[in-house]
Order: structure tokens, then sequence, then C-alpha cells
């Protein structure tokens, strides 16, 4: 991917789909990341043997590649009609919790946040259909929110971060088969 807002170039490493009900595609994921700028995906790639099933299992590779303070997106496509306050809601409850445990104090930018894509120029209580979020993450803390192709704000909050990325890649983690892609694909990785 090209560069955006001032980080390195990304590779897609990373694709699944969140589900409700086990069953209802809500929205696909993608993650991008930096190749050359992760530490996580550098020490995850030199350990022995780098198979799609050690990766898997390496629990401390995900936590750290969602902790850690470089370049990576993760974007969501819709895969259906969702009303603006229900994403907000939804990813609400999800980052919450993560960042009660880290800080309260982060909570303020957690409402910055939710401010930012309500304000994304859909307009609260528009439907969304085949809506696309993009969340980039700069080194810095810094998160970077676009929503259809329209750049809606920036938020600087480690916990934020580390909390949106964890509700992706975290042992909890809503979309498992973005992790076993993650897994697939590194192997892969020459």
């Amino acid at each position: 991917a090209a560069s955006r807002f001032g980080t390195p170039a990304e590779t897609l490493l990373g694709t699944g789909c969140r589900y409700k009900y086990g069953y209802v595609k809500v929205y696909a994921i993608g993650l991008y990341v930096d190749p050359k700028g992760s530490k996580a995906l550098a020490a995850v790639r030199q350990q022995q043997p780098c198979t799609e099933q050690s990766i898997a299992a390496n629990a401390g590779f995900y936590q750290a590649l969602a902790e850690e303070d470089s370049a990576a997106t993760l974007i969501l496509k819709l895969n259906r009609e969702v009303d603006l306050a229900t994403m907000v809601n939804a990813l609400e409850e999800a980052l919450k919790p993560r960042i009660e445990s880290k800080s309260k104090a982060s909570l303020g930018a957690l409402e910055q946040f939710k401010g930012m894509l309500i304000g994304g120029g859909m307009g609260a209580g528009s439907n969304n259909q085949r809506a696309e979020f993009q969340f980039y993450r700069a080194p810095g803390s810094l998160l970077h929110l676009v929503v259809n192709g329209k750049p809606c704000g920036c938020v600087r909050d480690a916990n934020l971060v580390w909390a949106l990325f964890d509700v992706y890649l975290g042992a909890n983690g809503v979309t498992p088969e973005l992790r076993a892609s993650l897994a697939k694909n590194i192997a892969a990785l020459k």
C-alpha cells in the first residue's frame, strides 16, 4: 500500500471477517503492516521453525503486534447496511473495557475517537451500506481515522491505539480468521 499520513508503505498481511451470531457477515477486515518497521514481525520471522502453526501458537506475537508503536492499518469494509450509531456502540463496547484495564485517563481519547467516527461525513443515524473505516496507526501513538475516503481526524493515545488493535489481534479478538490469515501469510514471506 502507498504511504499514508507520512507512515511507511505497508503490506497486506492478514484478512478476516467479523461475524455476528456465528453466521451473519458484518464486515471484512484487512491488516496492513510496515514489514521493515515492525519489530514484532521481525521477531516472529526469526523464530525456528517459522511455520504457520508455530506463528499461530505464538500468542506473544499477536500481543506484541497490537502493542508496538509502528505503522499499521486496519481497514473495515461493511458487508451490510449498518446504522452508524450501531457501529460506534459496538466499537465502544469492545474498546472501553480494554482501555479501562490500562488507564481510565484514556477514556477521554475514546470519546474523541467516537466523535471522529460520528463526524465522519456520514451523519448520525445514517445507514452506511458498504461503509469503509480505515484506522492508521502511526509511530508516536497516533491513530488516524478515514471514513469512506474522508479523513476525519487523529487522536494520540497509546492505550486507545493498543485497544483497537487488541480487539482484532488479542487472544479474545473478534476476528479469529485474521490471526489465522496472518500466520499463514507471514510463514509464506521470503
